[in-house]
């Protein structure tokens, strides 16, 4: 493998990186080949991996990525613009840790909790930005039971 070549970003149900916790969604941003590889882990086996081509990001140029939780799905945006989508195939309500890996260095992590039918929600305003964080970050998703009850 090439040096600065790729990276993962994972939202885990769990911190375990050996045996890995079921993984919500996995998407490694793969630099050198163009494309993204987004997947999820359950039960030590993964499912069917999707590609996603023609990435926005170029080795050494700063960029952001934005990962939405819908409710069936994960919305990826990439420096502000769309990229893609994946299906939940684990519960959002599941995720507890945020991981990241491999050739990238990280400027700011942020988070921001929202409920269905706009009842109450958290904002990242309170959290001040991370920097340079461990491999896993302790995230609090939104509950589903208490946003349909």
């Amino acid at each position: 493998m090439y040096k600065y070549s790729r990276f993962n970003i994972n939202l885990q149900c769990g911190p375990q990186t050996a045996p890995q916790d079921d993984i919500a969604l996995h998407m490694s941003v793969r630099l050198l080949e163009g494309h993204v590889v987004l997947n999820s882990l359950q039960h030590g086996i993964w499912n069917e991996e999707q590609r996603n081509l023609a990435l926005p990001i170029k080795r050494a140029e700063r960029f952001e990525i934005i990962l939405t939780c819908e409710f069936n799905h994960y919305k990826v945006a990439i420096n502000g613009r769309h990229y893609c989508e994946f299906p939940q195939q684990i519960h959002y309500d599941r995720v507890s840790h945020l991981a990241i890996d491999g050739d990238v260095s990280i400027v700011q992590i942020s988070y921001e909790s929202s409920t269905f039918a706009g009842i109450g929600g958290a904002s990242s305003s309170n959290v001040p930005p991370v920097k340079n964080p461990a491999a896993s970050t302790k995230m609090q998703p939104p509950s589903y039971e208490a946003a349909i009850s």
